[in-house]
């Protein structure tokens, strides 16, 4: 969910509130993990997206992804990094395995893995510095919750 900003050549500036479950609890003053995460509740964004809906400033409106470039975002952001993670740690269990020589402690298989779980990390950061030019994952309006109507013509 995000508020129009500015509206320029068909496309519409929002800003979102990257908020947190804890906002929707009754307990969230007197709990330690949302005093914990005070300072981390809202961070603002400013995104702009295709207007294909007539958005005007002001308005509250809906954004969102296609189902498939969502599903295949997920897959890059957490399946890459957790299978490079198991790849690096089973690839050096079979090299130590042929060669059962100094470096089969199980700190050297943890390192292994840790260096596999940053690799997956830079690939799918590097994925999703290509992908991201793509129009089809860039997010849309999918619909205008409530019109802001002071700042709208009295007329409409």
């Amino acid at each position: 969910m995000g508020i129009v900003i500015e509206i320029s050549n068909n496309q519409a500036v929002v800003q979102t509130a990257r908020l947190s479950y804890c906002d929707h609890c009754a307990g969230n003053k007197g709990c330690g993990v949302g005093n914990l995460v005070f300072g981390l509740r809202e961070k603002k964004t400013l995104i702009v997206v295709a207007n294909h809906q007539g958005a005007k400033v002001g308005d509250k409106i809906v954004l969102g992804l296609r189902e498939e470039s969502f599903l295949k975002s997920s897959v890059v952001l957490y399946l890459l990094p957790l299978l490079s993670f198991f790849l690096a740690m089973i690839g050096y269990e079979i090299l130590v395995a042929q060669q059962q020589g100094l470096f089969s402690s199980e700190i050297f298989l943890i390192l292994a893995g840790l260096f596999g779980l940053i690799v997956g990390f830079f690939l799918s950061n590097q994925i999703f510095i290509k992908i991201s030019k793509k129009i089809c994952y860039q997010p849309v309006i999918i619909r205008i919750i409530e019109l802001n109507k002071s700042l709208r013509n009295p007329d409409y």
